[in-house]
């Protein structure tokens, strides 16, 4: 199993930064690309319906969540396994760190590090995605 970790400090508290980010179910108050987005709760779980900008329909399981985190589950093309979590840690009381995860089993044959600069290229535009949504101009996160 393939573990990539990404985050960023934003100069805002942690409720704030959490009230935009932290709703499973409300994707495209971050996410601009979002066409359209459902919350469907069935029998094996929760899942959040998306339609992206380019066409593309995920289906995405909630697998996990509490007061800073959410994880979720979805297929993505070469893997067999994808978890992502979206969390909040705070750092003072007006500095708060974005942290996406990423657990993923490549499938059999599929180029490694092709497949981990795909991912990462996504995950740091939905960092900056994040950013832009809580008006934070990229000077203002200090830097680690």
């Amino acid at each position: 199993m393939e573990e990539l970790e990404f985050s960023e400090i934003v100069v805002k508290p942690t409720a704030e930064v959490w009230s935009v980010i932290g709703d499973f179910g409300a994707l495209s108050r971050w996410a601009k690309a979002i066409e359209f987005e459902r919350v469907e709760i069935c029998s094996d779980g929760i899942y959040r319906v998306i339609k992206h900008s380019s066409g593309k329909v995920f289906r995405e399981r909630l697998v996990d969540q509490g007061p800073d985190f959410y994880t979720y589950a979805t297929e993505r093309t070469g893997t067999d396994v994808y978890e992502a979590t979206v969390a909040v840690k705070a750092v003072d009381s007006e500095n708060t760190r974005i942290v996406l995860t990423v657990s993923f089993q490549p499938m059999a044959g599929v180029d490694v590090a092709a497949l981990t600069e795909d991912i990462s290229i996504f995950f740091r535009g939905s960092l900056r995605a994040m950013k832009r949504a809580l008006g934070v101009p990229r000077s203002a996160c200090p830097t680690e």
